[in-house]
């Protein structure tokens, strides 16, 4: 067979999704199948997303639709951090001033519903608010962010402390959030054995620490683990 036999149907990103910078979350005033195709895209997300880099000053290349919902149509949009390079851009922290006078995007009018800066200065762990059945093969998805410089560690525990299994050892060196979802979830509700974990609540605990100077941010937030009757 030769190269041509082969055709890629479908890549999985087994660490998730990695972004920085500023995720902003934008509504437009007008009706989601408008704007929306039956497979999920946004049929204006050329022309929006050149409109707003032009609003903001900088490249298209910082700017990435990461979701897109309804409630009229609101889009989660993800604004990277500034390449060191391209000083003439403005900064992220420049930006967060910017955006918040923008109306009108490519003639659409906008509400910026939320803005929020991955690059703060500590460690949040965000699980799925839903119950996780894992004898029905589901997995957890889940979020977390840190600042710069972190070895970060990713550990499930029940509620009496006793340890379940890790999901995440690893270092970031800039700040940023990981979304983890579907194929690319760490957590099936099993612990270190393979064993699926009993039905109860338990704790998704994050620590992210700098190895230099040994400052570490922590956060938690619980899981509830069901079964199917």
């Amino acid at each position: 067979s030769g190269a041509n036999s082969f055709t890629i149907t479908d890549t999985i990103n087994f660490d998730g999704e990695e972004y920085t910078g500023l995720m902003v979350t934008i509504k437009l005033e007008i009706e989601y199948d408008v704007l929306v195709s039956d497979d999920g895209e946004l049929e204006i997300e050329e022309e929006f997303t050149d409109s707003l880099a032009l609003q903001l000053g900088i490249n298209l290349n910082r700017i990435s639709i990461v979701d897109i919902r309804r409630g009229s149509v609101i889009l989660d949009i993800n604004i990277q951090d500034r390449p060191s390079n391209i000083s003439i851009e403005p900064s992220n922290d420049d930006l967060l001033e910017i955006i918040t006078e923008i109306s009108n995007v490519n003639g659409y009018e906008i509400q910026i519903l939320e803005i929020k800066q991955l690059s703060a200065n500590t460690a949040v762990i965000q699980p799925a608010p839903f119950v996780l059945l894992p004898t029905m093969g589901e997995t957890l998805d889940f979020s977390y962010s840190f600042p710069n410089n972190s070895r970060v560690i990713i550990r499930i525990y029940d509620l009496s402390g006793r340890f379940i299994t890790s999901l995440v050892d690893k270092y970031y060196s800039n700040a940023g959030t990981v979304k983890r979802e579907e194929d690319s979830s760490a957590w099936d509700g099993r612990d270190k054995l393979g064993q699926i974990v009993a039905p109860g609540t338990y704790i998704m605990h994050i620590e992210a620490m700098n190895p230099v100077t040994g400052e570490t941010k922590t956060d938690a937030a619980p899981i509830v683990v069901g079964v199917k009757n």
